[in-house]
């Protein structure tokens, strides 16, 4: 049981801690980075990330999204409506009707 809770809390600091070197890479401000990791610390939520549940485990954890070419294939070009390059694609329905 100690040692779970050692892991739980060790879990948190790290993402405490990711957290925080994320912050300051990506608003190129270390105290509001600080404040960002240390108001993730004094939510009342941090309680189950403290405690002996898989929740602190899971942000560290976390892998970094990259998109893949494999998984979102790019969709087939429609073929071209027109292929006279000289005609106009949408013909007046009503040539009359303009002034």
């Amino acid at each position: 049981m100690l040692g779970g809770v050692l892991l739980s809390n060790s879990a948190f600091v790290l993402a405490a801690c990711c957290l925080y070197a994320l912050g300051v890479e990506v608003l190129r401000d270390r105290r509001l980075a600080w404040r960002g990791a240390l108001l993730f610390c004094c939510t009342p939520a941090s309680v189950f990330f403290s405690s002996l549940y898989t929740e602190s485990r899971h942000p560290p954890l976390q892998p970094e999204p990259s998109p893949s070419p494999s998984t979102h294939p790019e969709p087939n070009p429609k073929p071209d409506p027109n292929p006279n390059p000289n005609s106009s694609p949408d013909p007046d329905p009503n040539p009359n009707l303009n002034p």
